[in-house]
């Protein structure tokens, strides 16, 4: 086995359940259904080359390394690669909800010690194009990530709903947002490498935060019940709509499948539509 080879498999996806066992995950929010129903179909990964997932899986053990040595410190009570799962009923189906939250934060406001504080950050790998289309349009790439930190939020809560003995009127600050690092940004004076921002930054009555909880579980279980139905209709083959089109070297070019997507190789889509794609395109090193 080669060092690319040791690499992949190092930062291969765990999914921590047994074969079998239905399981959506705060990274699977967002993400085409058909790509997760692959997910689930094909719990084992077999990618063949290295992709921005990798890398992005290497990013975040470097930033949970900082804080584990106590490198990178925190003024708060701080929780990093925390993960937390909740099995639930859906439908009469056990599925397992899960998730690792790269930072969680909790403490008590400075200035009004009756307000609890929660914040939670998940790192993001991405490149300045990327950040400009955030910027331009926030509404949009919110649906993007937001998503994925309402059910981290939603699983933390769920951990430690037993140890909450909290009025309806308490209030708690909650944080949600994403710390980017913009890989191609070094390269550029006039960027910074690393951007956060916050998506919720809101003070909430406990009786107010109930009701979110329960939205994003509602939420939850409708996108897991969409996943259920493509693979038992088999929707799979037509393959996914998010794919990043873009035209490379002369071809057409699904950047999102090559680059980012870890189920790619079992996609029937990908193995029979995508053309011979070049070493150069191929690398998403090259590529913002």
């Amino acid at each position: 086995m080669n060092f690319e080879q040791r690499l992949m498999e190092a930062t291969k996806y765990d999914s921590r359940f047994l074969p079998g066992t239905i399981r959506y995950s705060a990274s699977m929010r967002g993400a085409d259904p058909v790509q997760n129903a692959l997910r689930i179909s094909f719990p084992e990964e077999s990618q063949t080359n290295i992709g921005m997932n990798t890398i992005g899986t290497i990013f975040h053990a470097g930033m949970d390394a900082l804080v584990s040595n106590g490198k990178l410190l925190f003024d708060k009570s701080a929780m990093h690669e925390h993960y937390m799962s909740h099995v639930v009923d859906i439908d009469s189906v056990a599925c397992a909800l899960h998730g690792t939250a790269d930072l969680i934060l909790v403490g008590t406001d400075p200035e009004d010690r009756t307000i609890r504080t929660i914040e939670i950050i998940d790192y993001k790998l991405t490149s300045s194009y990327q950040m400009k289309v955030l910027h331009e349009k926030r509404e949009e790439t919110a649906a993007r990530y937001l998503p994925q930190l309402q059910m981290l939020l939603y699983l933390f809560f769920s951990s430690i709903h037993e140890s909450i003995n909290a009025d309806e009127q308490d209030r708690v600050h909650i944080t949600l947002s994403n710390t980017f690092f913009i890989r191609d940004a070094m390269f550029s004076r006039k960027q910074r490498v690393f951007e956060k921002t916050n998506w919720v930054d809101e003070v909430f009555t406990m009786k107010e935060v109930h009701a979110m909880l329960a939205d994003i579980r509602d939420e939850i279980f409708d996108e897991v019940r969409e996943m259920l139905s493509v693979t038992a209709n088999d929707s799979i083959k037509n393959g996914c709509k998010d794919r990043w089109i873009r035209k490379i070297d002369g071809v057409t070019v699904p950047t999102k499948c090559v680059w980012y997507c870890s189920v790619k190789d079992n996609c029937p889509f990908y193995k029979s539509e995508v053309p011979p794609i070049s070493k150069r395109v191929a690398d998403p090193g090259l590529w913002s």
